[in-house]
């Protein structure tokens, strides 16, 4: 009788796990064509007629803004378009497409590593995400990345889990060649996954049998951002594209990472004048989200120190890591906006 009820219960985890699964790719499917195509959505849609890939990598040896750093997603939506449209559904779906897989891999990465319950937990936590859900309805390159990002820690963690995993490793080198055409940013990401390796598990002589041939599967996409022209033109060391101070920036974005569009003031708000006037407003809002915050670091911290789990001090690594190498590419190249 007792083992009856552990396996009814394990079977409704993973019934449960598959309903929020199917509920994330409702919502990010939901109403994708309920708003017209916004300024930069039209650059995608600008794109998505040429079907010529040596034209569109031409194009992109050429370009002078930001997007000539991620040049794989419009590669990629005029196939897409061919396929299926231009309409503001088709071109959004793309997104949401990727946006969907990536929680399905998130969910696959904690079951595999933490087991049923922690998976439902990642599960609901990226589903109702609405940094995530927003960019999975959002005709631009971004759940692409958080989509390859996903991809390249679930090969990595898989061959964690069994390093005699051909397959992943295949996986994770042909990501890392890919991703880096995605954007520059997986780059940081792939360097940060390699740091935090060797920190906690410190074997160099595994090390370099992962990131040799990661590095030259990466060789292609070196090679063509190396070609194009990479000049930022910053106007001065201090300011970026908005004009603003680079550490006004780097808060601007810890703010869009943690708060993203539900918890506090609208993000375009935040690019005006008075961007200061309407945090004000927003003060007993933000307080109540500081204290949370507080709180959740406090208790992940304690859960950290008293587990001592390799897994746990890995991650916690690869999000500091991943963090630093961010803010250094931002301050040498102006690029944080």
């Amino acid at each position: 009788m007792q083992i009856s009820k552990i396996i009814y219960f394990k079977n409704n985890k993973i019934i449960l796990l598959l309903g929020i699964l199917v509920f994330s790719i409702f919502l990010r499917f939901f109403m994708l064509s309920n708003q017209s195509l916004w300024l930069d959505e039209g650059v995608t849609l600008k794109l998505s007629s040429n079907l010529n890939l040596l034209d569109n990598i031409a194009y992109f040896l050429t370009l002078t803004n930001g997007d000539r750093f991620q040049p794989l997603y419009y590669w990629l939506i005029p196939y897409w378009s061919f396929l299926f449209g231009n309409s503001e559904f088709a071109l959004r779906s793309l997104s949401a497409l990727f946006g969907s897989g990536t929680i399905i891999l998130l969910s696959l990465i904690a079951l595999r590593l933490y087991g049923k319950t922690y998976a439902i937990w990642v599960a609901l936590i990226a589903t109702f995400s609405a940094f995530n859900i927003f960019y999975s309805q959002d005709a631009r390159p971004y759940a692409l990345l958080f989509f390859i990002a996903t991809l390249q820690l679930y090969f990595f963690t898989d061959a964690l889990c069994n390093k005699h995993s051909l397959v992943s490793r295949w996986g994770f080198w042909i990501t890392c060649m890919f991703g880096l055409f995605g954007s520059i940013l997986i780059g940081i990401f792939s360097a940060a996954l390699s740091i935090s390796y060797i920190i906690i598990y410190r074997d160099w002589k595994n090390w370099l049998r992962w990131w040799i041939p990661a590095l030259l599967f990466a060789l292609p996409a070196i090679l063509f951002y190396i070609s194009s022209d990479l000049s930022t033109n910053p106007t001065s060391i201090s300011t970026t594209r908005y004009g603003f101070p680079l550490l006004q920036n780097f808060l601007f974005v810890i703010y869009g990472i943690f708060v993203g569009q539900t918890y506090g003031p609208p993000i375009n708000s935040l690019h005006a004048s008075e961007r200061w006037q309407v945090i004000t407003d927003f003060i007993p809002e933000l307080f109540i989200l500081f204290i949370v915050a507080v709180i959740i670091t406090i208790f992940l911290s304690k859960l950290l120190l008293n587990n001592n789990s390799t897994l746990d001090w890995f991650f916690t690594s690869l999000f500091l890591s991943s963090l630093t190498l961010a803010i250094i590419f931002a301050i040498v190249t102006k690029m944080l906006n």
